[in-house]
């Protein structure tokens, strides 16, 4: 694992010298040609908040936390301890900075070379003008980067459906090698039911039609399990332990908000999204809920201190 990550590193940091060596500029030379171009500004105000509405920016950043992916709260609760989830989000958070800040610097040096290009152009313009070492670090990048993403998806998908909804239903627990195998086999289905939805929606167009509608469908249900899911699990991170009537009412209590402000404030205020709102109400309500209950007491993780 340390030996594939450290490669996938070192691939990217490569590609982004020879990247920065095939431009044949210096850095002072770089920032003078971005100050004076007039497709980049670097102002803080295009960097930061690339909006002409002055509410946008705020809720749209505030927005980033409304969607917590389940391989996230996989990782949140496979940990030992809130305190070694806490480390492994703090080195993933710093890993991911490097790895996109070189990226970035890749696509600038691309545009300094040829401001012109937009697209799938610049794709090319690297292919067509670099080496065959270069071009086989591409490669290794993206197949990098693909197989890491595929890898870490399918995995979390057949733990989620193994440990987490077959462990609920069954009311025998399950020993470790059954549910090893069990967990393989799901993985191997996930893949092959994966490389199928691909190839008929690359060689089909009916397939294609469907995936549209069914993308379609799916864009409401992710903020649906935002409202529903993210609250609960962001207070008990905290070391809230909440009651389960708390928490079915709390979860109505999200889905009403998330209705009436799209239905009432949305068309005043703009076309916002009311996830965030509604994960906020979400969470005040069950935080009040969890104190005025009576005969409930707060209860901390076991053996660790929450997460602040």
């Amino acid at each position: 694992m340390y030996g594939t990550f450290i490669i996938f590193s070192s691939i990217i940091l490569i590609l982004t010298w020879f990247t920065f060596n095939h431009l044949g500029k210096s850095p002072v030379e770089i920032l003078s040609f971005l100050q004076t171009h007039k497709k980049f500004d670097l102002t803080m105000s295009n960097i930061f908040f690339p909006f002409k509405n002055n509410l946008l920016p705020i809720l749209y950043y505030l927005a980033i936390i409304a969607y917590i992916e389940p391989s996230i709260m996989q990782v949140v609760y496979m940990s030992s301890s809130p305190s070694q989830a806490r480390s492994v989000f703090l080195y993933a958070a710093f890993i991911s900075y490097i790895i996109m800040g070189s990226i970035l610097l890749i696509a600038l040096f691309v545009f300094i070379k040829m401001p012109g290009l937009r697209g799938i152009e610049a794709w090319n313009y690297i292919l067509a003008s670099s080496s065959p070492n270069f071009r086989v670090l591409i490669c290794l990048c993206l197949l990098a980067m693909a197989m890491s993403t595929a890898d870490s998806k399918l995995h979390t998908s057949a733990i989620l459906i193994v440990y987490d909804l077959l462990g609920s239903i069954r009311r025998t627990k399950m020993d470790a090698a059954k549910q090893i195998l069990l967990t393989r086999i799901t993985i191997l289905v996930l893949s092959i039911f994966a490389m199928l939805l691909l190839i008929c929606n690359r060689y089909s167009p009916r397939y294609d039609y469907i995936f549209r509608h069914i993308s379609a469908f799916l864009v409401p249900s992710i903020r649906l399990y935002s409202v529903v899911v993210v609250a609960p699990f962001i207070v008990a991170v905290l070391g809230v332990r909440i009651r389960l009537p708390i928490v079915l009412m709390d979860m109505a209590i999200g889905l009403c908000t998330m209705y009436g402000w799209d239905k009432w404030i949305g068309p005043m205020v703009g076309p916002v999204s009311s996830t965030f709102v509604s994960i906020v109400a979400n969470g005040l309500f069950m935080l009040t809920a969890h104190h005025v209950w009576p005969n409930q007491k707060d209860r901390q993780l076991p053996n660790d201190h929450p997460l602040a």
